[in-house]
Parts: C-alpha cells; sequence; structure tokens
C-alpha cells in the first residue's frame, strides 16, 4: 500500500486541477495542514490509501508516456538498410512493410512463412536490428511486436497512412554510388 495525500476543502469535496497549489498555511489542532485558499476558504491535506495493484497499474501506465531510449533512425549500410527498434520487455520482433518478398510480414504468400522480417536482439540490450535488401524507392514500415501489436517507428517522424495498424512509418531510398542512402 502506498500512502499519498489529496487537497480536500474543509467542506469535504475534493478539488482538483492545478489552480489549487500548495501555499503557506497553519497548522490546526487536528494535525492537517490547513492551506488558504484565494477565495478565502481552507482546504486541508487528507491521506488516500492507494492499493498496490493500482500503483502498479498506474506506474505502467506513466512509462509509457515516460522519454524512453529511442533506436537511431532507419540507414542505408552497404547495399541494405539498417532498422532497428527499442523494445527491452519484448519476446519477438518483426519488421513488416510494403516491399516485395514482405507484404507486412505475410511473405510471398506460402504456408509456414513466420519468420519474415524476424528482427534479432543478440545481446539482450532491448535493440533490436535487420538489415533489408531494397531497391531505392519509398517505402511505409512498422513493427510487429511479439506477434500482437503493430508500432510505428519513434526514431522516424514520416508517418503515414496505411499498414496493418492505419499508420505505418516511411522511408525514402536513394543510390549514391555504391551505397544506399535513406532520407
Amino acid at each position: 500500500m502506498l500512502r499519498a495525500f489529496a487537497w480536500k476543502p474543509s467542506s469535504g469535496s475534493e478539488v482538483a486541477g492545478s489552480a489549487h497549489r500548495p501555499c503557506a498555511g497553519a497548522r490546526g489542532t487536528s494535525g492537517a495542514v490547513r492551506r488558504p485558499r484565494g477565495d478565502g476558504s481552507r482546504r486541508r491535506r487528507t491521506a488516500v490509501t492507494i492499493p498496490a495493484a493500482a500503483l502498479a497499474a498506474l506506474t505502467a501506465a506513466c512509462t509509457a508516456l515516460a522519454p524512453r531510449e529511442l533506436a537511431p533512425r532507419p540507414r542505408g549500410v552497404g547495399a541494405g538498410v539498417r532498422f532497428a527498434y527499442y523494445a527491452p520487455q519484448a519476446r519477438r520482433v518483426q519488421l513488416g512493410g510494403d516491399w516485395p518478398g514482405n507484404a507486412w510480414t505475410r511473405g510471398d504468400g506460402r504456408a509456414g512463412e513466420t519468420d519474415i522480417g524476424l528482427m534479432h536482439d543478440d545481446d539482450g540490450d532491448g535493440l533490436w536490428e535487420i538489415v533489408v535488401a531494397l531497391p531505392p524507392g519509398r517505402y511505409r514500415y512498422a513493427f510487429l511486436v511479439d506477434e500482437t501489436v503493430w508500432r510505428i517507428d519513434p526514431a522516424n517522424p514520416d508517418e503515414v497512412p496505411g499498414g496493418p495498424a492505419g499508420v505505418a512509418s516511411q522511408i525514402v531510398v536513394v543510390r549514391r554510388g555504391k551505397h544506399l542512402e535513406v532520407q
């Protein structure tokens, strides 16, 4: 159990919103801290107990919104494009896209092709990587995490409609001499 505090007016109804900030006040005989409000009334700090399950859910929700380590943007490496996705809790990550041979991880439609676009995290640091040989062109892509959830690339701000989730990341591959460049 966690003990947190909520500000309540003396009448007992809860006060919410950023307009009710703690300010200097006096401690009353009951031990509750009383804080003056702009309208002349007072409010007091009341202890609230939060169950562990609720705390875990709140922590998980806040973690999803917190800044996280991002993988680098896709980039040309030799005759291919290196894709990376940071997912430390994932057991499996696949790269899906609209280029020939992938078709959003469906491959060419043969039964049993479940490893299309399978990425690797060889050192266990949560950074999943794959190099794909792509000819010059414009491509949409997304990451399939644990075979259930499609995610766009947080390192690539170029988002377009399409793909299994309705939105996808996009890259443009161009040839510069013998090497590929991603724009």
